[in-house]
């Protein structure tokens, strides 16, 4: 990580940057809410104790890595669906 760090640094301003961006255009267009969907299959504890954290932390959480999102509730579900075929190969 050492060797990455100024590369990590740009990476997370640019972020921020995009980040304030696109909250701006949300309120522009009369909302402050981004809702987006995740294609993944979750057992209900894991769900229970992600809608705790939400609700403790003004309604945001952060994850350890990447995870994949979309805008579109129907292309998180086709990434669902292909995903748990995958595992059941």
């Amino acid at each position: 990580l050492y060797m990455f760090r100024f590369y990590i640094s740009d990476l997370c301003r640019q972020l921020v940057q995009e980040s304030q961006i696109y909250r701006q255009r949300l309120i522009e267009h009369g909302t402050d809410r981004l809702i987006v969907y995740r294609g993944c299959r979750m057992r209900m504890e894991e769900l229970e104790k992600l809608r705790d954290i939400a609700k403790k932390r003004s309604e945001q959480t952060s994850m350890n890595g990447f995870i994949s999102t979309s805008l579109v509730r129907k292309v998180a579900e086709q990434f669902q669906d292909s995903h748990s075929h995958n595992r059941s190969n």
